[in-house]
C-alpha cells in the first residue's frame, strides 16, 4: 500500500459479540424479575378481593341501570296517560256529532277514492308527457296534491273521531252511558 492510495483495507464484518456489546452499552440492562416465593393463599385472597370489588362496581351500574329504566318507564306511562286523556277531551268536545262521524267518513271516503281514481285515470292518459315534461308534472301536481293531501287530513279527522259513534259497551261498557267514551287504545 502507499500513502496516495489512503487506508483501503477492506471492511471486516461485524460478528454478534460486537453487536451485544453495542446494543447492551446503548441500552440499560434489565434485571430479571425477582420470583419471591407467593404464598397461594394470599393470592387466592387477592384474587377473591378484586372479585368482589369488580362485582360491587358492577351491582352499581345495574343498580343505576334499573333506575334510568324505571324512570324511563314512568314517563312512558305519563306520556300515554296524557295522549289518552288528550284524545277523551277531543272526542268529549264533539260529543254533538255522535251518530254523523261514520255517514261523513264514509262519504270522505267515496270523495277521495274518486279523486284518488281521477289520479290514476289522469296519469294513464299522460303518462308520456308527464315522464317528458316539466309543465305536466307540475299542472298534476297543482289539480291532484291538494285535493288528495286535505282529503287525507280530513279522512284521519273523522277517523279520530269514530269512537264518538261507537256503543257505549264498546266504548267501556259503563252501562249507563252518563260517562263519555274511552278513547280507543294508543
Amino acid at each position: 500500500m502507499t500513502p496516495s492510495e489512503g487506508n483501503t483495507q477492506p471492511l471486516q464484518p461485524i460478528n454478534e459479540v460486537s453487536v451485544q456489546t453495542i446494543q447492551s452499552d446503548a441500552v440499560p440492562p434489565s434485571f430479571p424479575a425477582l420470583s419471591m416465593p407467593v404464598d397461594p393463599m394470599a393470592e387466592l385472597a387477592r384474587q377473591v378481593g378484586l372479585l368482589a370489588a369488580a362485582t360491587h362496581e358492577l351491582l352499581a351500574v345495574s343498580r343505576e341501570q334499573l333506575e334510568l329504566a324505571k324512570r324511563n318507564e314512568q314517563r312512558a306511562a305519563e306520556a300515554q296517560k296524557n295522549q289518552r286523556d288528550e284524545v277523551q277531551k277531543f272526542l268529549n268536545d264533539f260529543r254533538h256529532l255522535k251518530g254523523r262521524v261514520k255517514r261523513a267518513d264514509q262519504t270522505v271516503r267515496q270523495v277521495l277514492s274518486r279523486a284518488i281514481t281521477d289520479l290514476v285515470e289522469h296519469i294513464d292518459e299522460n303518462e308520456e308527457a308527464l315522464t317528458d315534461n316539466e309543465f305536466s308534472q307540475r299542472e298534476m301536481t297543482d289539480k291532484f296534491g291538494p285535493l288528495l293531501y286535505h282529503l287525507w287530513a280530513i279522512s284521519g279527522t273523522l277517523q279520530r273521531l269514530a269512537p264518538i259513534d261507537q256503543p257505549q259497551n264498546q266504548q267501556g261498557g259503563n252501562g249507563g252511558g252518563q260517562n263519555p267514551p274511552k278513547p280507543p287504545a294508543p
